[in-house]
């Protein structure tokens, strides 16, 4: 088999197939101020068990890249008025998740350990349901310890980065 795939051209894998060692695949980088830098995201939120209506909705997350502590909005539009609502951002070339790595693992958090708690509940009242997530954003940035923050929580990350003097 080997000999047949050599002869082809096919014996090696393409560059971007081949394994990288974990040192040269991630580069975890962060900003050294907080407020620095904001990375700012839409995530389209799955019906949340409505019986009646099919009501959509959007979260709206932004997070600062220092501190990872973040604002959560939930909105039933996802349109430019409702984006300028919520924050001016820039925009980063479409379908590039990697330059937005904190929010995206943030909206994987959100999917395992806040959205899987509300299935099964009607959440029709938008005030319920930005109530919710109020108490899981207050959750996140002051009580939940993050592995990429050695431990920390956002708010104590934050606390630390404020009390140091700049670099």
């Amino acid at each position: 088999m080997w000999r047949i795939l050599h002869k082809l051209g096919l014996g090696r894998l393409p560059a971007s197939q081949r394994y990288k060692r974990t040192q040269t695949r991630w580069k975890r980088y962060e900003k050294q101020r907080p407020g620095h830098q904001l990375q700012v995201d839409v995530k389209f939120i799955e019906p949340l068990g409505q019986k009646c209506k099919r009501k959509r909705w959007y979260q709206y997350t932004a997070i600062d890249d220092c501190t990872r502590i973040r604002v959560l909005r939930a909105y039933e539009r996802n349109d430019q008025k409702t984006a300028i609502q919520f924050i001016d951002h820039v925009k980063i070339r479409p379908r590039t998740p990697r330059l937005n790595g904190k929010v995206e693992r943030s909206h994987r958090i959100d999917s395992d350990e806040f959205y899987k708690l509300l299935k099964g509940e009607v959440l029709d009242d938008t005030r319920l349901f930005a109530e919710r997530l109020q108490q899981w954003e207050d959750h996140y940035n002051y009580d939940r310890p993050h592995g990429a923050l050695g431990g920390q929580t956002p708010y104590e990350r934050l606390k630390q980065k404020a009390a140091a003097p700049l670099s």
